[in-house]
């Protein structure tokens, strides 16, 4: 790593905060080489993605009985930072996993991996957000478009009644601003994906993106995780995208 990208990478750390540093944009093996931090030494993606899980399955069973409808969050670290309860009058699932990608060759790791618990949360609406892992991961997009189609395919599979909601992959800025180009082109195959499926296209992007097609300045610390005025501000547009759908089914 060159002395610019490590000032960032060490900066991104200590604007995280209490959050953990999912090591995104980095594969495992990268990490343990450069060695930047003492605590990115320690901080490891596999064994995170199992505590998450086990987490995941007493949040599920925590559910009250009466529970017959969620909003499942799927996604990475920027979906596992999303502190949010409550969406349109429903409770919150949060499975988002830091570092996580949309497919990986092992059994602990990916989304595809863990499309199993969304049945056990029962939910009415599912809002997918992943990809950027993927690409920090040096992955091919047209790899990435396989995975993701596959992994729609099984999340429909698995809870055919839930409304599945596919999120845009949000900008970057400052040093992984580079992955820009993909990531648009990623949104374009999405936005297809969406209409070819018959689900939700939501465009995040178009919410967080500044006048150059970057992440607002005002919505990152690092360029990559989220503060929280992006948080309320993606809050209010997947506020509106339950109710809207809740008032469509009940005027049927």
């Amino acid at each position: 790593m060159n002395g610019r990208g490590f000032i960032c990478f060490a900066v991104a750390l200590i604007l995280l905060g209490s959050h953990a540093w999912s090591g995104e944009l980095k594969s495992e093996a990268t990490v343990r080489k450069e060695k930047p931090t003492t605590r990115t030494q320690t901080w490891n993606f596999f064994s995170h993605y199992k505590a998450r899980v086990q987490q995941i399955e007493k949040d599920i069973a925590a559910l009250p009985p009466e529970t017959t409808a969620t909003v499942v969050l799927l996604g990475d670290s920027i979906t596992e930072g999303f502190k949010v309860t409550e969406l349109g009058g429903l409770r919150v699932v949060n499975m988002g996993i830091s570092g996580d990608q949309i497919a990986m060759d092992r059994p602990d790791g990916g989304v595809r991996n863990r499309v199993h618990l969304l049945k056990q949360a029962r939910p009415a609406h599912i809002f997918l957000l992943i990809g950027i892992n993927d690409f920090g991961s040096s992955k091919p997009l047209e790899k990435a478009k396989r995975q993701y189609e596959d992994l729609v395919k099984a999340i429909r599979e698995t809870v055919p009644e839930a409304r599945l909601h596919i999120q845009s992959i949000l900008p970057t800025r400052g040093y992984f601003a580079f992955h820009n180009p993909t990531v648009k082109a990623m949104n374009s195959f999405l936005e297809d994906l969406a209409k070819r499926t018959g689900c939700d296209y939501v465009d995040v992007w178009s919410l967080m993106a500044d006048a150059k097609g970057e992440l607002r300045s005002d919505y990152t610390g690092d360029g990559l995780h989220l503060k929280p005025p992006a948080y309320e501000a993606w809050k209010s547009l997947l506020e509106s995208r339950v109710r809207s759908d809740t008032s469509a089914l009940h005027n049927k």
